[in-house]
Formats: structure tokens, C-alpha cells, sequence
């Protein structure tokens, strides 16, 4: 039952951020030698970032880029050995051949066009008429391509035999699953035609010829002996084709006249997809014409917003018209049936297992709702019969709550605190987890959004399905009353997740799309993290136990895999040592290339986890920064930046830079002097800016009573949520000397009754159940929205305040800076205002970050600094 839960609640832990990797990593701590010189401003564009790693499928190479601020980012590909090294400036996109002996590495270049790197004689072929590459699926064959009507170019290049063949015309191209063959299509002054390539000998197939038209989309079936494309013209709208060649081709054609039972429909001009049998084609409709009701009369234009409406008139424009919203439906070439999945009532499909059942909904079912994602009744269908029934009701839309089991066998879902599942052929349901002793969901919500469940990990090969507690993983299923705990997480507060990035790089379209089980009689990899907020990776052994697979102090991520060896590289750093590519193979750890190696030259001052407690006794977290040229005895200025919890970020390097979008970064502060504080701040339902207040003086407070902070010298400075903390904590203390507040929120009456132009929503769902978690609407709680709200305690506020915003901020309303502006002018506070134009709710302009990087500094060096007291 569910009250016999544990709660074993540690915030501590959260929150938990596995698939949010950096790239990054390697020390440079302990180094004696001369005194270093302080970084200055100017030494902030030798930074860089290690980006998208990846290794060859047979382990010998390696590839990652290095991205910089103001100089040309650079492509490397490297031999594991470290005895070669190519270095490409303003290259991207690069890929490895997926063979089991890697010969070629290709990748773009957006000037030169396509460049092909041999692998054995360190030489590159550009071909600058391509500007797309795709290799097959066995890495046999090379296309280079350039998709242009009438002067489409394509290069097809025989890896084994090192043979080119140039064909023109070409407008689309796919490599069929086998590396067999491919489809083409062409076009010229006269005819579009599709046509089969064999890529032994080039020898090509007309399968249809066709004048005044375009062809599009040719999408294979996975086994490679059929695909479908589709012909548009201007006059009689879209066709399917559908080509087989087994022992006897087969073409089969489908348009608007097949689905005229369904009313006046038009198949939509967009993408295609086979079910995994290959039986099924799911393309999309649409209605036929212009069938809205809307006739202007006269010059009258008006807008009408009306309070039936299911979503507000702005919503309605920014996301979809709901009546000429694709739809997707399904045929049947072999037998040229036809069915419409997603209807005018329920638009909405989720394919499921095998696809031979449909989950639709409504999103506009129960609107207007006021939650981050809406609410629906999902219906369950029989794509053979056409047979739907009720399959849940009232369940959230939102990413989390569903998953599909990939033998078409159940479906699960989350739902009243447990996750179901459901026996597609026998149409019952089974509380799966009702026996599992800890929650599934946080007690609090960690991050600014609602709470969501921890999740869940899919299905396994023998039907099993795995869930996650804040902890570990369970294993149940339909025939389990007890789940199984697979991991020792809670013992030694470590979380462990699924990591699903080892194969990056060689993971089809297919196998994003669509989940494979796990394999648990093969080692698994697990992302772990631990209570320091170290993170690595672990093996979950068939034996069910757990062991370290990559561990250290510090931040382990982009673990890759070669496809056909056991060579791995992976990202090590820590919050004092900048990101550096390893690589692993057996017991044996190598390192291969090292970024921002000028750090060494710098001292970079130490980072420290505090720990606190809030006022309802919840174990909280600071990133506590100390400043690069820190001496002990002496007592430093200290700058506050809040938002949400923060301590997942303990062990992430972090790069100076001018090009900050909200004008923040700690490590230009501690070069400058200053220690920096990041603490958790956990939101307490109805009271976003008491507790805010409550985490951010207690967390202040413990770093006071260490002794080396001038309680005197304290600044706050905060962006969007963060902003509005900022401004309403300096109405409620008066600790801090100076604040900065970007891009904030000073009246939630206000902002309550506003629109987010870029989603065309309005905020009452932001306010009730997500970021400012208030839990009920302004006219259910008036007085705890007027006692969260900054600007009924403005007459507080004494503390000098720079405020910044942009003129193209709808995701909170500019004026609400100006707002605050005026009421400070008004009360004689030291206050500036910065209206950046052409901006938006960060910084987007280069110029425009760099100057208010500067005037942040300014301003906190101007009242946090005696010697900089009365500069302005």
C-alpha cells in the first residue's frame, strides 16, 4: 500500500541529471613552479569546449571537435595509439565508416563542401559539388550528394574497390538496411522518375516515370526488398507507391479516392514509415481545401476570444488549427486496406509494440486545464479491425508516463503513484509496483517543473519491465506480485540509471525511434552518481550484481563504445580540471587529448560542497567557489547566484567567457576576487519566494560563520526565476549590498494574468503547478500570491539594484523590469535599469552579452568593493 512507502527523503541527492552530459575533463591541481598570473578579461578567448566525441567501429580512431568563442572551431580525428593526429578548422558533422576495419572518416565543411579523410595515407578528397554524405549500413559504399531539382549531383563511391560513379538530376536517395541497394530519384527538364540502383555493378531500374510531378520521401522497409514513396502535384494533391521486389515486383498505388470513406481527406506531403513487419505504411492526412469558417467582411478584422474556447485564441496560432491538424493513418499494400489512426476526436497516436494496435488522444480533451502538460482520456486500437476501446482515463500527456512494450504484448503506464500494465490481448490491467517499498516520485519537486515520476528503464528481452525508484532499478512484471531490486543504490546513496549513448554515432533512425529490450544476460551499462555528485559508470552483471566500471572523483561522461571491439573513450573533469578525452580498453586507461591546457598557467580557486538544512528540516547543498588569488586570514567579497537546486553541477568545469547570456558566470567572479555561492534552493508548495528566502540566507549564513566572507560585501544576482528570487529576497533582507536581477518577475498578480507570446499559453499553469509551485489558482489564494510577490514589499528594499531585460522577452513580459524600475526610482533605491533591443529572455548578441558581462562586474565591484565605493 501506499502509505507504507518510505519517504528516505535526502534532496542531497537530487537532482539526478545522467543524460545531461558535458564534455569535459582532467586535473591540473597540485602543480608547483612560479606564482601564476590572475586571469584577466582578456585571456577568456583561449577557452574552449570538447564536443561530440565518437570512436571508430573498430577502435583504432578517435574524433572530437573544439569549439571556440572567437577562433575557428576545429574538427580532430586521432589514432588511439597517439601517433596521428588531422586537424580540420570549420569542419563539423564528421563520421566514421561503420566497417569492422575503418578506412575513411568523412565530414563536412560548410565552404569546401564534403572532405573524405583516407585513414591509411592521412590524404583528403574534397568534393565540393556535395553537401550531404551517407555511408550504408555495412560501410561498403559512400554517397555524396547534393539534392537540387534538375541539378541534383551525386557521387557514389565503392569503398572496397575504391570505384566512383557520378550521377545528376538526383533529388532524393536512401541506402536500402543491407547495403544492397538504393533508391533514387531523378529529375529533369521533362520527367521525374524512381528508379532501384544495385551498388555491386550500378546497374539501374526504372520503377516509375512520371511528368509535372514531384517524388518524394523513399523510405525502405527494414528487411530491403520493398519501399514506398510518395507523388505530389500541384493539381491532384499526394500518391502513395509502394514497390516489392521479392520473386515477382509488385507496385501498388494509393490516393484521396481510397480515403473517401473518411470524408474529404488529402494525403499530407510529409514523412513516411514502414511497421517493423514491413506490412504497414503509416503516411498522413489532412483535411481537403480550405474549410475554415473565417470570412472577412468588408475591411473588419477582429480577433475573437471566447471563454468555451479550449485553448486561448494565441495558443491557437502559435501551436496548430486543430481542424487541418495532419493526422496520421495507415494502408495495407499487400491487401490496399486503408484506416485512419487519428481522428477529428482523438488526433493523437502512439504506435504500439508491434504497430498493430494504436493509442490515441485528445490533448483538448479536458481544457482549459491549467498544468504543465494537459490530461486525457487514450483509446486503444485494433488496426486490423478497427475495433477501439477505452484503454485509461485522466492520464497525463507528458513525456514519463507511458511505455511501450516492443513485443506488442502490454503497455505500461504511470498513474496514482504506480506504474500499470496492461495485457493488450486480454484487456486487463495490473498494478505492477504496488508492493514496492519506496515512492516513485520525489515528495518535493527538485527542479522547476511539476513532479514527474523517476521513471522508467523499458522492458527487457524475456517481458519484463523495469522501473526506477530515486535509487535503483526494479524489475516487475504482470506475473510479479513482489518486484526485484536489481541495484544496491539506497545503501550507498549512489542512483543508477540506464546509459543509452554508447553507440552514438552508429544507432539507426530506427533504433532512436523505437526502444529495443534490455538484454539482462549481458552486462548492462548504468550511469551512476553518487552523494558528492561524482559521476561514472557501472556494470549490471547477469548475476544481478553491480560493479564500478568507470569511478572517480569528478565527472565521467560520453562513454562510446567501438561497434566491433571492447575499446571504449569517455570525458573526464572536475569542477578545477577542464574536460580530456580517454580512452579504456581492459583495466588499461590512456589519455588522448586534453583541452584548455592554458589553465595551468592560471590558479583556479577551490570548490567546496557546503551543506544546510531549510526551515522544514530538508538536507540541502551550496557549490561554494573561492577566489583564484584566495589567501586564508584574509575576508573576501561573496556574490550569490540562485535558482533551483544546483548541486548536480558540483563537478563541472566551467569555462570563463564574456559571451554569457544572462551576464553570470562564477569563474570570471572568482578571478576578480570574489567567492561565489550557489545553494540548493528546494520550493516549498505556495511559497516560492519565503522558501527561496529561507534557503538562500540559510545557505549564506553557514558560509559567514566559516569566517573569510565580508558579511558586509555580500551581492545577489539571479535570471528569470532566478530573478524574480533576487528581487523579492532583497525585499525580505536587507544582508546584501547589491543585486542584480535579470529578466524577472516583480508582480505574480501580474504575471498571472499574462500571456507567454511564445507559446501563445497562459501563465496560470507556471504558476499553479510548476515553477512557482503556488498549487492553486490567484482567486483560491490571493493572499499567498500578494505575500510571494515583490512588489508588495518593494518599500523594503534598500539594496542598490541593476536590473536588465530584453525588449523580445515574452516568456516574462519586459515590462515587468520596468515595473520594477519605477517603483525603486519612486523610493529613492539606487536602481539602473538595461533595456536590450532586439533581445529576448537571454542574450543573444554577442556585443550584447559581452556588455552586460561588464556592467555586472561594474556594478558588484562598485558596491562590494571599498576601493570601487562611489565609481560608477
Amino acid at each position: 500500500m501506499k502509505n507504507n512507502r518510505l519517504y528516505e527523503f535526502s534532496i542531497s541527492q537530487l537532482p539526478i541529471l545522467f543524460f545531461m552530459f558535458v564534455l569535459a575533463s582532467c586535473p591540473i591541481l597540485g602543480q608547483q613552479g612560479p606564482a601564476k598570473t590572475i586571469m584577466q578579461p582578456k585571456d577568456y578567448d583561449m577557452w574552449h569546449h570538447l564536443r561530440n566525441t565518437q570512436i571508430s567501429g573498430d577502435g583504432l580512431w578517435t574524433s572530437y571537435k573544439m569549439d571556440y568563442e572567437k577562433a575557428a572551431d576545429t574538427l580532430f580525428v586521432l589514432s588511439l595509439d597517439g601517433k596521428t593526429e588531422y586537424q580540420f578548422p570549420n569542419a563539423h558533422s564528421g563520421q566514421f565508416q561503420p566497417n569492422k576495419k575503418t578506412g575513411v572518416f568523412a565530414f563536412k565543411d560548410d565552404q569546401k563542401g564534403i572532405g573524405i579523410l583516407n585513414l591509411s595515407t592521412g590524404k583528403t578528397v574534397w568534393v565540393t559539388e556535395a553537401e550531404r554524405f551517407e555511408f550504408d549500413t555495412k560501410g561498403n559504399f559512400l554517397a555524396l550528394y547534393n539534392p537540387q531539382p534538375n541539378e541534383g549531383y551525386l557521387k557514389l563511391w565503392d569503398l572496397e574497390r575504391d570505384q566512383t560513379t557520378v550521377l545528376k538530376g538526383i533529388t532524393a536517395f536512401k541506402f536500402d538496411p543491407l547495403g544492397k541497394r538504393a533508391v533514387l530519384i531523378s529529375k529533369d527538364s521533362t520527367e521525374t522518375a524512381v528508379s532501384l540502383l544495385r551498388l555491386k555493378d550500378r546497374r539501374q531500374s526504372v520503377i516509375v516515370r512520371s511528368k509535372n510531378t514531384d517524388l518524394l520521401h523513399p523510405t525502405w522497409n527494414e528487411s530491403g526488398d520493398g519501399f514506398v514513396f510518395m507523388e505530389s502535384t500541384p493539381s491532384s494533391g499526394q500518391r502513395l507507391y509502394y514497390f516489392e521486389d521479392k520473386k515477382t515486383p509488385i507496385l501498388k498505388e494509393l490516393d484521396d479516392i481510397d480515403l473517401r470513406e473518411y470524408g474529404k481527406l488529402e494525403i499530407s506531403a510529409l514523412n513516411l514509415s514502414f511497421s517493423k513487419d514491413g506490412e504497414r505504411i503509416f503516411f498522413w492526412t489532412h483535411k481537403a481545401g480550405n474549410d475554415s469558417n473565417y470570412k472577412e467582411k468588408d475591411s473588419l478584422k477582429v480577433q475573437v476570444w471566447k471563454g468555451t474556447d479550449k485553448w486561448i485564441y494565441p495558443r491557437q496560432q502559435v501551436d496548430w488549427e486543430f481542424n487541418k491538424a495532419d493526422r496520421m493513418a495507415v494502408w495495407r499494400p499487400k491487401t490496399n486496406k486503408v484506416f485512419q489512426i487519428g481522428t477529428a476526436e482523438r488526433p493523437e497516436v502512439i504506435l504500439v509494440g508491434d504497430e498493430k494496435y494504436a493509442l490515441t488522444y485528445n490533448v483538448l480533451q479536458y481544457e482549459p486545464q491549467y498544468k504543465q502538460a494537459p490530461q486525457s482520456d487514450f483509446y486503444i486500437t485494433n488496426l486490423e479491425t478497427g475495433e477501439t476501446s477505452l484503454f485509461v482515463k485522466e492520464l497525463e500527456t507528458a513525456l514519463g508516463y507511458l511505455s511501450i512494450d516492443p513485443s506488442g504484448r502490454h503497455i505500461a503506464y504511470f498513474k496514482n503513484g504506480d506504474w500499470w500494465l496492461y495485457d493488450i490481448k486480454n484487456k486487463t490491467h495490473i498494478n505492477s509496483t504496488e508492493n514496492l517499498p519506496y515512492p516513485l516520485t520525489y515528495q518535493y519537486a527538485p527542479h522547476s517543473s511539476a513532479i514527474v515520476p523517476f521513471g522508467s528503464m523499458g522492458w527487457t528481452t524475456t517481458g519484463d519491465f523495469l522501473v526506477y525508484d530515486e535509487f535503483d532499478i526494479w524489475k516487475t512484471g504482470a506475473g510479479t506480485k513482489n518486484p526485484k531490486r536489481l541495484t544496491n543504490g539506497r545503501e550507498k546513496n549512489i542512483h543508477y540509471r540506464e546509459y543509452k549513448g554508447l553507440y552514438d554515432g552508429f544507432r539507426s533512425l530506427t533504433d532512436i525511434a523505437r526502444d529495443k529490450p534490455v538484454d539482462l544476460s549481458k552486462p548492462v551499462i548504468l550511469a551512476m552518481q553518487d552523494s558528492l555528485f561524482n559521476q561514472g559508470y557501472a556494470l549490471l552483471e547477469p548475476s544481478a550484481k553491480v560493479k564500478d566500471f568507470l569511478n572517480e572523483n569528478g565527472r565521467i561522461s560520453e562513454l562510446r563504445k567501438a561497434k566491433f571491439t571492447d575499446s571504449f573513450i569517455y570525458v573526464k573533469e572536475k569542477n578545477d580540471a577542464p574536460p580530456s578525452l580517454w580512452k579504456k580498453s581492459g583495466d588499461a586507461a590512456k589519455l588522448l587529448a586534453q583541452s584548455n591546457k592554458q589553465q595551468q598557467k592560471y590558479p583556479i580557486g577551490n570548490t567546496e560542497l557546503i551543506t544546510y538544512t531549510n526551515a522544514q528540516g530538508e538536507k540541502l547543498h551550496g557549490i561554494l567557489h573561492y577566489p583564484d588569488n584566495y589567501e586564508g586570514g584574509k575576508k573576501y567579497p561573496m556574490i550569490v547566484h540562485v535558482y533551483e537546486m544546483i548541486g548536480y553541477k558540483f563537478q563541472k568545469y566551467h569555462n570563463p567567457s564574456d559571451q554569457n547570456g544572462a551576464g553570470y558566470n562564477y569563474r570570471n567572479f572568482t578571478a576578480e576576487g570574489y567567492f561565489v555561492l550557489e545553494p540548493d534552493i528546494l520550493i516549498q508548495k505556495g511559497n516560492p519566494g519565503v522558501s527561496a528566502t529561507d534557503c538562500v540566507t540559510r545557505a549564506v549564513n553557514a558560509v559567514l560563520d566559516k569566517g573569510f566572507v565580508n558579511k558586509d560585501a555580500l551581492g545577489l544576482i539571479g535570471h528569470s526565476f532566478g530573478g524574480y528570487e533576487t528581487a523579492f529576497i532583497i525585499s525580505q533582507t536587507n544582508m546584501f549590498a547589491a543585486a542584480v536581477v535579470g529578466s524577472g518577475v516583480f508582480d505574480l498578480t501580474t504575471t498571472y494574468h499574462t500571456i507567454n507570446r511564445d507559446t501563445g499559453r497562459a501563465e496560470h499553469w507556471h504558476y499553479e503547478n510548476q515553477q512557482w509551485q503556488m498549487g492553486q489558482s490567484f482567486y483560491e489564494a490571493k493572499e499567498l500570491y500578494k505575500r510571494n510577490s515583490p512588489v508588495e514589499y518593494a518599500q523594503n528594499i534598500k539594496t542598490p539594484t541593476l536590473i536588465w531585460t530584453g525588449d523580445k522577452d515574452y516568456q516574462v513580459n519586459w515590462h515587468q523590469s520596468e515595473a520594477m524600475y519605477l517603483a525603486l526610482r519612486r523610493l529613492n533605491v539606487e536602481v539602473e535599469l538595461r533595456i536590450y533591443e532586439n533581445e529576448g529572455h537571454s542574450l543573444l548578441q554577442g556585443k550584447n552579452q559581452k556588455d552586460l558581462t561588464e556592467r555586472i562586474s561594474h556594478w558588484f565591484n562598485t558596491y562590494l568593493k571599498s576601493e570601487s565605493k562611489g565609481n560608477t
